[in-house]
């Protein structure tokens, strides 16, 4: 991977700060391909092989990767594979912890329509499954909790509905359904000033397939991301000034649909992906305190093997 040359921006940049080349980035939207740790590392899933940011490479099983996501704490990373299994990696080690078949472990989603709980501290336990989907799961997200046990999780589906679920009493139906899409749901944000409602308060109509979404963790601006338009602006990173509607900023240069997102910890940052195999860094919220500077460039280090 290759850096560009660091820029200095202001606040809510419309230009990216670095930008590395991603080869073999997938331009799929069905796939999870970037996820960024409290520790500040970023795993990038490129082809059959596994990149963190600021460590090392960390797998190349063969498989091509669909989906990567660090299990809380900032150690363990979840490595999901076209043939169903999930890989645990300890990356201080570069050693494979576990593997499972089809997805038993965690909170995982498949082509079966079905979503597997599992507690990876109790290896011999049989996962916990829920099943209302009718499509293929695109989407997972926990809202925004210290505590795991109070959590809800949403999912989205191609079945174009998103269901939130209270795992608590290990229900197998969900909490709350929305049915208001008509394409299969992927991006999914939890506002993190409120996520207990239980019912649709707002609707924008952005013109334009939604790829990701993330909420500002220093203000009322979400951040969406795009490919084709109906108004002739494509491949877009949109910011929006919530609930007033209005875009405040875009963010253009990537050639095709940003279909990748993930932001850092301290979310001044986030980084886009496209299948024009390119990483896009960017500050695109107004945040007062910057003192934050990211200071590694992506590059090859180790495999695990």
């Amino acid at each position: 991977m290759h850096s560009s040359r660091d820029q200095r921006p202001g606040k809510g940049d419309v230009t990216p700060t670095r930008i590395l080349d991603a080869p073999d980035l997938a331009d799929d939207f069905y796939l999870n391909l970037m996820d960024w740790s409290t520790l500040n590392v970023l795993a990038v899933g490129l082809g059959t092989s596994v990149y963190l940011w600021n460590v090392q490479t960390v797998a190349d099983s063969g498989d091509s990767i669909t989906a990567v996501s660090w299990v809380r704490g900032g150690y363990n990373l979840v490595v999901g594979t076209a043939s169903g299994r999930l890989h645990i990696y300890d990356t201080l080690s570069c050693q494979l912890l576990r593997t499972y078949g089809k997805h038993d472990v965690i909170s995982s989603g498949g082509g079966d329509c079905l979503i597997y709980h599992r507690d990876i501290r109790e290896a011999g336990r049989r996962p916990f499954g829920s099943g209302s989907h009718q499509g293929e799961v695109c989407g997972l997200k926990w809202s925004p909790t210290k505590d795991i046990s109070t959590a809800y999780l949403a999912s989205g589906g191609n079945d174009n509905k998103v269901l939130v679920w209270d795992l608590r009493a290990n229900k197998t139906s969900p909490l709350w359904r929305f049915r208001s899409h008509t394409a299969a749901v992927k991006a999914l944000a939890w506002d993190p000033r409120e996520s207990s409602r239980g019912s649709m308060v707002d609707e924008i109509d952005t013109g334009s397939q939604v790829c990701n979404m993330v909420w500002s963790m220093h203000s009322t601006e979400l951040l969406s991301t795009h490919g084709f338009s109906s108004s002739g602006e494509h491949n877009l990173v949109r910011i929006w000034d919530y609930p007033k509607h209005a875009t405040v900023r875009s963010l253009n240069g990537h050639k095709n649909r940003v279909v990748h997102l993930a932001m850092s910890p301290d979310g001044s940052t986030v980084v886009t992906g496209s299948g024009d195999e390119t990483l896009r860094f960017w500050r695109p919220f107004d945040v007062a305190d910057r003192r934050t500077t990211m200071r590694s460039e992506l590059d090859h280090g180790r495999l695990i093997r």
